[in-house]
């Protein structure tokens, strides 16, 4: 299956996705595959830029893999920010959640949103990200769980999925 996120109601079932904002969502609906699933979720800030990037080297690797000599130091990128490749020479544009930052030269992407290139130009944008959220079914019974935001909740910055059980779901209102 597919994440899809172009209707009102989406559903992810792949982690890694992120919708740039802003997003109004009203609820939240975990459809677990085994008792004790799980789903985590990430959102940036647009306004806590860390880092803008023009015009820079990349390889893209183990289709999560960017290595771009010297320009992700701790200082600028961490585990669960948001970057944003908005202009490239490559197949390799739209938003993507770091999952690593094993050194000042490399970071992972949650997923497999990339397709692997040599020595193609990049710029790119980098958010400061953090939780928007958990959902955890039972751990005895397989039951659906929601996040309810009531009258809904806004993510400026947007919203993505950073894990999720093997073979859940989620649904987002909107």
């Amino acid at each position: 299956m597919a994440n899809i996120s172009n209707q009102q109601v989406f559903m992810w079932d792949v982690i890694g996705v992120y919708i740039r904002g802003p997003l109004h969502i009203r609820k939240i609906l975990l459809i677990p595959s085994a008792a004790g699933d799980a789903a985590g979720f990430v959102s940036s800030n647009y306004l806590s830029e860390k880092q803008e990037k023009y015009s820079q080297t990349c390889t893209v690797t183990l289709t999560t893999t960017i290595t771009s000599v010297g320009n992700f130091k701790a200082s600028e990128v961490a585990v669960g920010d948001v970057i944003e490749i908005y202009e490239s020479n490559s197949l390799n544009k739209g938003w993507f959640i770091v999952n690593t930052r094993p050194s000042d030269d490399v970071i992972t992407v949650v997923g497999t949103p990339l397709t692997n290139e040599a020595a193609k130009v990049y710029s790119w944008r980098i958010y400061t990200g953090f939780s928007a959220g958990s959902i955890l079914s039972q751990a005895t019974n397989k039951k659906q769980e929601e996040l309810d935001f009531g009258q809904g909740t806004d993510f400026p910055g947007g919203f993505g999925l950073i894990s999720l059980s093997a073979n859940a779901k989620v649904y987002i209102y909107r």
